[in-house]
């Protein structure tokens, strides 16, 4: 099989042990009007179970609340020869991302899923690895564990491996109360000998 050079990647992102994960799961920013989605939704809810999100949600820490608010649980990526664009939508937001390989340049777009407003700016890989080579993943902070489990990445076979950030490693606490770690606790990551490293 060839190398992975165009396609399309579905990507779905979870909250396990966050009480609002299975409510928000349900929300679908492409059908508009969020507000009255979730209403809908939680008037479903029986008078225990609103209790039962409640008093889950008291023990939360705002941060928590935030992240599951503004994080994007559905993208999709377009891969094409040496572009590639990725479009998510969370709550608040719609984010598309192009990026051209060619150029090491992209263009990034973000707008309001409840007003006319949006932000559109460019960037370069430089720039964007300085940022982003601050938060790495290794076997140093993480324990890495590959499962034989597999699936079809793009019509590709790829292989589970489960990283989980190993207690008292750097950026394992948050900084302050209400704030997050800096580094994400645990991630499954599915790969192919197939795939192109960026």
């Amino acid at each position: 099989m060839p190398a992975f050079t165009q396609g399309v990647i579905t990507t779905r992102v979870s909250l396990p042990g966050n009480p609002y994960d299975k409510l928000l799961s349900q929300v679908d920013p492409a059908k508009g009007n969020i507000q009255a989605q979730l209403q809908q939704l939680a008037g479903r809810l029986t008078a225990a179970e609103q209790q039962q999100l409640l008093a889950a949600a008291a023990n939360l820490s705002p941060a928590m609340t935030i992240g599951a608010m503004l994080l994007p649980r559905k993208g999709t990526i377009y891969c094409r020869g040496k572009e590639a664009r990725a479009t998510t939508d969370a709550l608040t937001y719609h984010l598309e991302n192009y990026f051209n390989l060619a150029t090491n340049k992209g263009l990034l777009r973000m707008a309001s899923q409840s007003t006319p407003q949006n932000v559109n700016y460019t960037y370069d890989a430089a720039s964007v690895e300085k940022t982003w080579q601050s938060i790495v993943v290794t076997d140093v902070d993480y324990t890495l564990r590959t499962t034989p489990e597999t699936v079809l990445v793009a019509g590709y076979p790829s292989q589970k491996t489960t990283y989980t950030l190993k207690p008292g490693a750097e950026g394992a606490k948050p900084d302050g109360p209400g704030q997050l770690a800096s580094k994400p606790v645990a991630l499954d990551v599915w790969t192919s000998p197939r795939f192109r490293r960026a």
